[in-house]
């Protein structure tokens, strides 16, 4: 069995997103993509991505997922959100900041805060094959990200790496005196 992540409890909207498809629109398929590029840019880069990789976009409210067959470096970013690893008793994580899950453990991402949306990166992405160059979701066409659709409980995403890579925890290189993250820059925009 290779690594997955299972959807234990699905958002109002959580659907796979990257930078989207570009030079399809004269064919009726719009450039989807991340509805927040800049925090799917972060997200990544604290995960240990390339920028454009994919994600778990979440609208609203957020996911309690499971890894099962092996662990995973994540990290979030976006509108302010609660996140937890679902242990007894909860362990709150920090946003900006990547963790690492083990087989079994269950990672809780509670309502979004400030803002419409979240990104959930993944070390290494999920195993999802591109639709015309991207994996983002066009749920309207049934098109790209995990089934052409928004996420389901039960939904099992394959992962493409099946071990978090060993070292500390990364972060944005925020000041921990202060709640601003750093310079952009290294971001790409």
């Amino acid at each position: 069995m290779s690594a997955e992540i299972v959807i234990v409890k699905a958002g109002i909207a959580t659907t796979v997103q990257d930078l989207g498809r570009a030079g399809y629109r004269a064919c009726g398929v719009p450039h989807s993509g991340a509805l927040d590029a800049l925090s799917l840019k972060l997200a990544n880069l604290v995960a240990g991505n390339p920028p454009q990789l994919g994600a778990l976009e979440m609208l609203y409210s957020g996911v309690v997922l499971e890894v099962r067959g092996g662990s995973m470096r994540f990290a979030l970013a976006g509108a302010g959100a609660i996140i937890e690893a679902a242990s007894k008793p909860p362990r709150p994580l920090a946003a900006l900041a990547s963790a690492v899950l083990r087989e079994g453990e269950r990672l809780r991402v509670n309502d979004i805060r400030a803002s419409a949306a979240a990104y959930l990166a993944i070390e290494g992405g999920l195993a999802i094959e591109p639709v015309l160059g991207s994996v983002s979701t066009y749920s309207r066409g049934e098109l790209g990200g995990w089934r052409g659709r928004a996420l389901r409980s039960k939904d099992a995403l394959p992962l493409n790496q099946a071990k978090a890579s060993p070292g500390p925890a990364r972060n944005c290189g925020r000041d921990t005196r202060s709640s601003e993250p750093a310079s952009a820059s290294a971001l790409g925009t």
